[in-house]
């Protein structure tokens, strides 16, 4: 009976010191838990508490923040502790590059000068690289059916301020966004100058459209064709229309065979007010009898502008056909009764003393251009072809065809200004 009691009370004893020593080792004594992450002691054991960004068993894995792929339109995606950060291709900006430029059209909706929200400020975009293309892709990312451009705002908007954020764009016309287009120049672009900005008009499904901006041929789709207006029954009401539609505060509708590239027609007959909307307002038919020649054109106009007429050569300096603005748009002259007297003025409002006439056949003409002027009868001593009698400007009374421009030869008298080689 004693040596059973002895034995029983070792093993107590034994168990007891066993169980102590187990209990006194502190398992977070070496530090196992990494990143900073907090150690609880256990029986023989420890756990790691880990801070944010890291997991593990000791919290030895930095989480990677970059595989949800937040970073967008193209960013590059770098894992920081608990977080990221996005390199954003330009234009794009935001904490995951989900910030694109914004754009409006001055004085707008949808027509005016190019601006654009980039890094903060607005700024507006060269007319360099910005064309039909590049229209149709803007006005379609703010909404309409597409867009014609491009033209200097300047011509009729104004200059706009702050940095020219947007300049030589090649865009195919398929892209969602200016973004999207290459190649992608942005920034201060300080070889451009406001006098450069870019202008578009966005049209709808029913818009009437100008080839060339705010003047051209009056143009309309049908689905996908580009249609003409037929020029019967079209006058300064329907010109009216549609410069008003763009924003401006009136035109004057010339004739016809001044524009190439003449399609089939939409509206024929047209007989507006000058008060509606759009021309589909207008009282019309769907036929036109005088064929492709019959394209009507238009030039718009603001009454804050002050026009002035001016005169340059086609050819050069001294010699080839006669341009005249009107509303800021070159046009030529009908060579019908072009005399002497007639070229003398306009040579005299290009910086010459005397002129020649020339005429069809000894220059050659190709232009996409009005015809102004038609019938002129100067003196000779008049100092501008304005203050000349003439049959028509503009309007319905120049039934020429760029066939008929007439020519000048400019010279002085002490012939320092040598003629062409004939």
């Amino acid at each position: 009976m004693k040596v059973s009691s002895y034995r029983c009370h070792l093993c107590v004893l034994f168990l007891v010191i066993v169980t102590s020593a187990q209990d006194t080792v502190d398992q977070c004594l070496s530090n196992p838990c990494l990143n900073l992450g907090t150690c609880t002691d256990g029986d023989n054991q420890f756990s790691c508490s880990c801070v944010a960004g890291f997991a593990g068993i000791r919290c030895e894995i930095n989480i990677n923040e970059c595989s949800s792929y937040p970073c967008q339109n193209g960013g590059t995606c770098v894992d920081l502790v608990n977080s990221y950060s996005c390199a954003c291709p330009v234009p794009y900006a935001g904490t995951r590059c989900e910030t694109a430029p914004s754009y409006r059209l001055v004085p707008g909706p949808h027509y005016g000068r190019v601006e654009t929200l980039y890094q903060g400020s607005w700024g507006t975009a060269s007319v360099d690289g910005f064309g039909k293309e590049e229209a149709d892709v803007l006005c379609r990312s703010l909404g309409y059916t597409g867009g014609i451009g491009s033209f200097h705002s300047a011509d009729m908007y104004g200059v706009g301020s702050g940095e020219i954020w947007l300049s030589g764009l090649s865009c195919t016309g398929n892209e969602n966004s200016l973004e999207e287009c290459p190649p992608k120049i942005w920034g201060g672009h300080t070889s451009a100058t406001h006098a450069s900005d870019a202008a578009v008009f966005c049209y709808g499904s029913t818009s009437s459209l100008l080839s060339h901006g705010w003047y051209g041929r009056v143009m309309q789709y049908v689905g996908t064709t580009l249609n003409s207006i037929c020029d019967t029954g079209f006058d300064d009401n329907e010109a009216n229309v549609i410069c008003k539609e763009r924003g401006y505060d009136g035109g004057k509708a010339f004739c016809c065979k001044t524009f190439h590239g003449y399609t089939s027609f939409t509206y024929g007959d047209l007989a507006c007010t000058g008060s509606e909307s759009s021309l589909g307002a207008c009282s019309h038919s769907t036929t036109c009898s005088g064929g492709i020649d019959r394209a009507a054109s238009v030039v718009c106009y603001k009454n804050s502008i002050t026009y002035t007429s001016t005169v340059s050569l086609q050819s050069s300096n001294n010699y080839g056909t006669v341009l005249i603005t009107y509303y800021n748009v070159p046009g030529t002259i009908c060579d019908d009764n072009w005399t002497v007297e007639d070229a003398t003025v306009a040579c005299k409002m290009a910086g010459y003393q005397h002129g020649y006439p020339v005429f069809t056949g000894q220059i050659s003409n190709s232009l996409d251009t009005p015809i102004w002027l038609k019938d002129v009868q100067c003196g000779g001593t008049e100092g501008s072809l304005t203050a000349c009698s003439v049959g028509a400007w503009g309007g319905h009374g120049v039934t020429c065809d760029h066939k008929q421009d007439a020519g000048v030869i400019c010279y002085d008298t002490d012939d320092s200004k040598s003629w062409p080689d004939q």
